[in-house]
């Protein structure tokens, strides 16, 4: 029976110098793939909260898969590259899916086509220089900060909001900084091809 696989990695990415690295060492990794037609697949980057960074392979069938695995595992540079890429990472989970649809009916499932084209790799560099800019401690905390908002019932009330995160006050910086974040990311999204 004809089945579709994915392949799903997720790494968790650490603050400051080790995700810079990860992130360079990504890119010759994709090279090394590419080069040896190996299945580079689509990486996505968590936009918030926890720093992630996944990759997502899909192959028409198991036996596919395997072909693949078996080239990626052959490379040995390939190979080196990786090691060096995952021990930037504070951890890695690996995952395969199957299902049992054949790839057409995987493809008609999906639905029509985005109406705007695919991200491209200077689509991805931005998104990852964005990152940077609001994966800081102050980040962490203002996180931490506004999930203790939600959990506490501040956003509830106006009056308990406003006792909580007075205007002038580091509670109000963090506040801001996780709406910044959002409003700087959706001027991104608005203007992205134009």
């Amino acid at each position: 029976m004809a089945s579709v696989v994915k392949e799903i990695i997720w790494f968790r990415l650490p603050l400051g110098a080790k995700t810079d690295e990860f992130l360079a060492l990504y890119r010759q990794v994709r090279e090394e793939q590419q080069k040896h037609g190996i299945n580079p697949g689509v990486w996505w980057s968590a936009a918030f909260g926890t720093r992630i960074l996944m990759i997502e392979r899909e192959f028409d069938s198991l036996a596919a898969y395997e072909a693949d695995d078996r080239a990626f595992h052959a490379g040995e540079e390939l190979m080196t590259l990786w090691r060096q890429m995952e021990a930037c990472a504070e951890s890695m989970e690996s995952q395969l899916w199957q299902t049992r649809c054949d790839p057409a009916e995987v493809t008609a499932l999906r639905g029509p086509a985005l109406s705007s084209p695919a991200p491209t790799h200077a689509d991805a560099m931005l998104l990852m220089e964005y990152y940077k800019l609001w994966d800081t401690p102050l980040d962490a905390e203002a996180w931490a900060f506004f999930r203790t908002l939600r959990s506490d019932g501040s956003f509830e009330s106006l009056e308990r909001f406003q006792a909580r995160v007075p205007p002038g006050s580091h509670e109000f910086v963090l506040f801001d900084r996780v709406l910044c974040a959002f409003e700087q990311a959706g001027v991104l999204m608005k203007h992205r091809h134009h």
